[in-house]
């Protein structure tokens, strides 16, 4: 479950200045283009581009005061930790959490350790098709900034340049079959977003589906534009910066809440050696998936239980709001009954001080019983008489 964490305003801004925003925003359970988006909200500065990396090697100056805001000076925050990092008090699926251990302890093994080799062999089905699409889309020059897409076909999720897809192919299969060896399995599921089809490569680990796929990261590179580019531009400017392929491959986990997103080349790491780091996170991914919906299903069923209370709590309310509407109806029907006995009684006494007698075959006199009929049918107190007002056809 989500537990909220509070800060002031002014220790958001000093933390801000003393850490980047993509270490911070990690305490608060948030992306740090979240945080950067919440101080933007509180009028808090934050450091422009590039400040982190003049701080190295120069005092950068003092950061802009803090300037006035209007609302509450008190900043709340949702954490939620994720299982790995040792929260109590979510729900896990205890079997699953038993298995999970299980499995990531067999990935530390050193004797476990997955070698790539880059030689492509031993195809699995799903890479010999992604093959044969992607090369396909080589020659055809399909690419966009310099990569391959998947496209809308039965493709694995491979997107990189065409230099790069022996290697990617080659790390795709041997993950496949590591994944399938460990009594998981690799799909392509088929998608239909408002009439759009696409296809995912999921891998079902431990009763979880998780998306995942390889793709190669892409630079900027400055190029000066030509004339016909100029033209078009007025001469408001005489460079372009265009995306072009990196050369270096990452593994992503595409889950939202997956307790790690990339595996990338560094200046010494390869991909290719991390595919037993992947896996655990794959697993870890799975646990984390089972969780949420669990604590989902806790909230559902703490909702239908609000909900019923709330529904028989304004059935109560509306029955004792009956109750007083008709209390007051009965007193406003008492009231009038009383001022119509009070008028009868009006009524004789000018009679009779007129001398006059009430001759019981009079219009009078059966007007009297008619009204005192009627402040009876008025008076909740007293027996309702027969009306002709109580017949229907």
């Amino acid at each position: 479950m989500s537990q909220k964490k509070k800060i002031t305003r002014q220790e958001l801004y000093k933390q801000v200045w003393e850490e980047p925003m993509t270490k911070l925003a990690k305490n608060f359970s948030i992306s740090d283009v979240g945080l950067r988006k919440k101080c933007k909200s509180l009028n808090i500065p934050v450091p422009k581009q590039g400040y982190w990396q003049r701080k190295q090697f120069a005092d950068p100056g003092s950061p802009p005061p803090l300037p006035p805001y209007n609302g509450s000076d008190e900043i709340e925050f949702k954490i939620q930790k994720k299982v790995w990092e040792g929260d109590p008090t979510r729900p896990v699926d205890k079997d699953q959490l038993r298995n999970a251990e299980e499995k990531i302890a067999f990935e530390k093994l050193p004797e476990n350790q997955i070698k790539v080799t880059p030689i492509l062999d031993l195809l699995h089905p799903l890479v010999k098709q992604s093959k044969k699409f992607l090369e396909k889309n080589t020659k055809n020059s399909a690419l966009y900034n310099g990569l391959l897409s998947p496209g809308w076909k039965k493709c694995l999720d491979i997107c990189v340049s065409p230099k790069n897809l022996n290697r990617a192919l080659c790390i795709m299969n041997h993950l496949i079959r590591e994944i399938e060896d460990r009594e998981f399995k690799v799909l392509n599921i088929k998608e239909d977003i408002n009439g759009q089809y696409s296809t995912k490569t999921i891998a079902q680990v431990l009763g979880e589906n998780i998306e995942f796929g390889i793709r190669e990261s892409t630079k900027q590179i400055k190029r000066k534009l030509t004339k016909e580019e100029r033209r078009f531009w007025l001469g408001e400017k005489e460079f372009e910066y265009d995306l072009t392929p990196s050369g270096k491959l990452l593994l992503e986990i595409k889950e939202f809440c997956a307790y790690r997103k990339t595996w990338s080349d560094g200046k010494i790491q390869k991909v290719e050696n991390c595919l037993n780091d992947f896996i655990v996170g794959l697993i870890r991914t799975s646990v984390e998936l089972r969780t949420r919906k669990k604590e989902n299903e806790i909230r559902v069923k703490e909702r239908l239980v609000w909900e019923k209370k709330r529904f028989e709590l304004a059935i109560k309310q509306q029955k004792e709001k009956d109750k007083i509407q008709e209390l007051l109806d009965e007193a406003e029907s008492w009231k009038k009954s009383q001022n119509i006995r009070r008028y009868i009684n009006a009524v004789k006494e000018s009679v009779e001080h007129e001398g006059q007698s009430l001759d019981p075959e009079s219009d009078l006199e059966k007007w009297l019983i008619w009204a005192e009929q009627q402040a009876d049918r008025l008076d909740p107190l007293s027996e309702s008489p027969y009306s002709i007002l109580d017949e229907n056809i």
